[in-house]
């Protein structure tokens, strides 16, 4: 059986492939095992260490008083925040559980007390160092000196061999100020996951390059060294960079196969490695391009005595076409706008970086309709015939507490009167930046006089022709009772600007979205 040359070359090749896969396979998945383990034990601890306070904070504030809605919805933010947790436990000192949500998801648990039973649990709740449980029974304490460096110790302090990198952490228990104690339950099954998919792959590559070995045992069965050489002597000078190598093989046997494939290979390299530079080029140029857009729009609350201010924006693209701002003006108000440029995209993105940087211009200004004519006249002039812009454009003014809006295209600024719980839509006549000649003509302005508690928001496109995945609009509609019941509730614009994006992307889900989607909530103080 063995007496072929074939057929030794075939096995000996085959069995070393396979041995060198196998132990390599070995080698990795442990390697890996051991780093995604020392990443998840050191995440989780951190992790735990820094949500606690906002974890107490956020059940004083919200399940304590009975609002269990924002109370769960804060703790799905924190959740989503590390992969590796799977749910947490909230409890006093004396070992009253006040939140599982495991099993409180959709509604506060009532019912009878409900205790910490175990006295170990107990006593890591009682304690005032965070305390790790391993899936081997073993309890660990960990304890902070003076100089933030931390040791293992056991209940009674007493020094404790360190857990290995590959010990599995079961829950971690995290006292906060002698009076609460949250537990994380850590998940292992992202990291399984991937070490299933690591082991897939590696079986994969081996057996690969078991069909690779056989493929060499055959060639180096016959004598035919002439043509290896030249397949060698040809990867040495692509290796080298040198992609116009062509070996001159003109047997129609295996070799002759393979000096074509290696040939194709040669002409296939050449032109991926010219797509990969073109690609690597253009996505950091897009990359540049979405950094200095993100710089354009502020990220923070403006707060004005009488007034606050927050944005929001989640871009299609890398860059987006949507854009707004909060901008000082040189006579003591506040000029607050929000625009949506043609489509979205690198050309969206540049109209809307221009309009912004022609709005700072004009902090001088008081009457809208000067600084409408002007951005319509250079946008006008300065873009194609198919790009323009709509806005609604805004100023505030802190003495009068008054508002003067003029739309420009835009979609109707929303008005909620906090003494008669109304929201309103303000509909203006308009056209949007660059389209017409004049635009002054088709524009009427309006000023709105802020109560205590009122809101006032400006939203984009992107909200109303949200779909879902069964291709159902968002529409204004669900927008605006989404905005009438955050505002009843009398929540801060940040709330409201969570409240308002978080609906919208729960509404879409898995799809991807159409159009930028940008809010801006002004309230009056």
């Amino acid at each position: 059986m063995l007496h072929s040359l074939k057929a030794k070359f075939i096995l000996a090749f085959g069995t070393l492939i396979v041995a060198l896969f196998a132990v390599m396979g070995l080698f990795l998945v442990q390697a890996k095992t051991t780093e995604l383990s020392a990443d998840i034990a050191g995440s989780t601890e951190s992790f735990a260490q820094f949500t606690v306070k906002r974890m107490v904070e956020a059940y004083e504030q919200f399940l304590d008083p009975g609002n269990f809605v924002p109370f769960q919805r804060e703790m799905s933010r924190v959740l989503r925040i590390n992969q590796n947790i799977a749910g947490l436990q909230m409890s006093t000192y004396g070992g009253v559980i006040l939140y599982d949500s495991t099993t409180e998801q959709s509604q506060r648990y009532d019912g009878v007390v409900r205790t910490v039973s175990d006295p170990k649990e107990l006593e890591r709740v009682q304690s005032n160092k965070m305390s790790l449980l391993f899936e081997n029974g073993r309890v660990v304490y960990v304890k902070t000196d003076e100089d933030k460096n931390s040791s293992y110790v056991d209940f009674n302090e007493d020094l404790v061999a360190a857990p290995l990198s590959t010990d599995r952490i079961v829950n971690i228990v995290m006292p906060y100020d002698n009076a609460y104690a949250v537990t994380y339950m850590v998940s292992y099954a992202t990291m399984d996951a991937r070490l299933a998919n690591a082991k897939m792959h590696i079986g994969l590559i081996a057996v690969v390059g078991f069909l690779l070995s056989f493929m060499l045992s055959i060639m180096l069965s016959v004598s035919i060294t002439n043509p290896l050489k030249a397949l060698k002597e040809g990867a040495i000078r692509i290796a080298a960079g040198d992609f116009t190598v062509r070996v001159a093989v003109k047997t129609k046997d295996e070799v002759g196969l393979l000096a074509g494939t290696f040939n194709q290979m040669a002409v296939d390299l050449a032109a991926a490695v010219e797509v990969k530079i073109y690609k690597e080029r253009v996505t950091k140029e897009l990359e540049l391009a979405a950094s200095i857009q993100d710089n354009l729009i502020p990220r923070n609350t403006l707060s004005l005595p009488t007034l606050d201010i927050v944005g929001g924006l989640d871009p299609a693209t890398e860059v987006g076409g949507d854009a707004y701002d909060y901008i000082p003006m040189r006579n003591g108000n506040t000029l607050v706008y929000i625009g949506d440029g043609t489509g979205h995209g690198v050309p969206a993105g540049i109209m809307a970086s221009i309009s912004n940087a022609l709005l700072y211009a004009y902090r001088g200004e008081t009457d809208l309709k000067v600084v409408a004519k002007a951005m319509n006249e250079v946008i006008q002039k300065k873009s194609s015939n198919t790009m323009f812009i709509t806005m609604a454009l805004t100023i505030w003014n802190e003495v009068t507490s008054t508002l003067k809006y003029v739309n420009a295209g835009h979609l109707p600024l929303l008005y909620f009167d906090a003494a008669n719980k109304k929201l309103t839509e303000i509909k203006l006549p308009g056209i949007a930046f660059g389209m017409v000649d004049d635009i002054v003509p088709l524009l009427n302005e309006q000023e709105l006089v802020l109560k205590s508690g009122d809101v006032v928001v400006l939203y984009s496109d992107g909200f109303p022709d949200a779909q879902n995945e069964r291709r159902e609009a968002y529409g204004v509609q669900r927008l605006k009772a989404n905005i009438q019941n955050l505002a009843n509730e009398g929540y801060s614009v940040e709330e409201m600007r969570d409240g308002i994006l978080a609906d919208v992307m729960n509404f879409i889900g898995a799809r991807e979205h159409l159009d930028d989607i940008t809010v801006v909530v002004m309230k009056k103080k």
